[in-house]
C-alpha cells in the first residue's frame, strides 16, 4: 500500500483559548481543532479534542501531533473508526488497548455496552450468502468495541452483548431498511440484520425493558447492579471485571430470574388466574376483574419509565371495578395489581 501525499501536509495551530476552535478543510482531509470548551460532545473533562477526516485516496497517512506545553502526566489518546474501504484500517506505530470510549460512554451513571460476535455470516432473502471477516472470532470481542478504561481510570465498560451479526425487526425508511442486502432470508421483509454496538445496545434495553416488566419500582443503579451480577466469564472474556469485557457477558435469562426472585415469583403466578383486565387496549376506562369476588385489593400503574402514575383500591361483590384512565397519555403502561395472598403484574395498552 502506497503512502499518499495529501493537502494538508504542513504544521496547523491551535486554538487560542479554550472557547475558540481551529478549522480547516481542504480537499482530502478535514480538521477540527477544538479547544476545551468546545468540545465535539460537550465533556467536562477539559481536553483538547481533534478530529480528523480522511477522504483522500485509500494508502497510508501519517499524524504527528505535538504539544507545545504538556503538564505532569499529559497524554495523546487517538482512536480510529471504520473506513468507508476497508475494515483493515489500522494504526502502524504507538498502538496500545484501551482508553477508547467515547464521550458519552464516559458519563458516571451510564450503563455502557460493548459488543462480541455471534457469526459472521448471514444469508438475504435473494439467497445470497454474505460473510464478514476480520473483525474477529465468534464468542470474541467484535475488534471495533471500544474499551476502558475511562481516562480518570475508571473501568469504562460495564458488560458485554452479541451485536455482529445479529437480527432484528426493521422500520419502514430506517438506514438498514434501504439495502436489500440487509434483510434476512426467511424474514418476510420485516426482519434484517444488525451489526455491533448497535445491535447489541437495543439487545440489553430490551432485558431492561423484561425487568421492568416484573418490577416496574426498580431504579436505574439497581438495574445497573442487576445486570453485571447476571453477566458470564468465558475463554473469550478472561477473568472479569476488566477493562475489555467489563463484567463478562450479558446472561439474560439469569438478569430476568434475579428480578423474578427478588419479586416473589411464586406469588405473582398464584394471582395471575385470578384477575382479568379488559378491555386491552383502551380508551379511557378499563376494567379488572376479579374472579373469586371477595377480595380486597390495590393497585398502582407505571409507565414505561417505570413512574408510579396511579393507585388506587377496589373489590366487590360483582369482581369487576372500573378504572378511569383520562390522566394518562396514549402508550404501554403496567398495572401492579395487591391482595393479601400476594401480588402479579399486568400490561396494557392505552390507545
Amino acid at each position: 500500500m502506497r503512502k499518499h501525499q495529501c493537502s494538508a501536509c504542513r504544521p496547523f495551530d491551535a486554538p487560542s483559548g479554550p472557547n475558540t476552535n481551529a478549522i480547516q478543510i481542504f480537499d482530502d482531509i478535514e480538521i477540527r481543532h477544538l479547544g476545551a470548551n468546545q468540545d465535539l460532545r460537550d465533556a467536562t473533562s477539559e481536553r483538547r479534542q481533534i478530529q480528523i477526516d480522511f477522504s483522500g485516496h485509500k494508502g497510508i497517512y501519517k499524524v504527528i501531533v505535538l504539544g507545545d506545553r504538556i503538564r505532569a502526566g499529559g497524554q495523546f489518546h487517538a482512536t480510529l473508526n471504520p473506513a468507508t474501504f476497508s475494515y483493515y484500517n489500522k494504526f502502524h506505530s504507538y498502538v496500545s488497548p484501551g482508553t477508547s470510549l467515547s464521550d458519552q460512554a464516559s458519563c458516571e451513571e451510564a450503563i455502557v455496552v460493548g459488543n462480541y460476535i455471534y457469526d459472521h455470516s448471514w444469508t438475504d432473502q435473494s439467497g445470497r450468502n454474505y460473510n464478514i471477516r476480520a473483525q474477529g472470532e465468534p464468542g470474541g470481542r467484535w475488534l471495533g468495541s471500544s474499551e476502558g478504561p475511562t481516562q480518570d481510570g475508571r473501568l469504562g465498560v460495564d458488560m458485554m452483548a452479541p451485536g455482529e451479526i445479529c437480527f432484528a425487526a426493521y422500520s419502514a425508511g430506517t438506514w438498514y431498511s434501504r439495502l436489500p442486502s440487509s434483510f434476512v432470508q426467511g424474514g418476510n421483509g420485516y426482519y434484517g440484520i444488525q451489526n455491533s454496538t448497535s445491535a447489541a445496545v437495543p439487545l440489553v434495553a430490551g432485558v431492561i425493558a423484561l425487568m421492568l416488566e416484573l418490577d416496574p419500582d426498580l431504579k436505574p443503579l439497581e438495574i445497573e447492579e442487576i445486570l453485571k451480577s447476571a453477566c458470564k466469564s468465558d475463554f473469550h472474556t478472561g477473568p472479569v471485571p476488566n477493562a475489555s469485557w467489563g463484567h463478562g457477558k450479558l446472561d439474560a435469562l439469569r438478569a430476568i430470574e434475579k428480578v423474578k426472585l427478588s419479586v416473589g415469583v411464586d406469588e405473582q403466578y398464584q394471582l395471575d388466574d385470578d384477575f382479568v383486565l379488559f378491555p386491552n387496549p383502551v380508551l379511557n376506562e378499563i376494567h379488572l376483574w376479579e374472579s373469586k369476588g371477595s377480595h380486597r385489593f390495590s393497585y398502582e400503574v407505571f409507565d414505561q419509565m417505570g413512574h408510579m402514575r396511579m393507585a388506587g383500591e377496589g373489590g366487590s361483590p360483582s369482581g369487576a371495578i372500573p378504572i378511569r384512565l383520562d390522566q394518562l397519555e396514549p402508550g404501554i403502561f403496567w398495572i401492579r395489581i395487591h391482595s393479601r395472598e400476594g401480588f402479579v403484574i399486568k400490561r396494557f395498552v392505552k390507545s
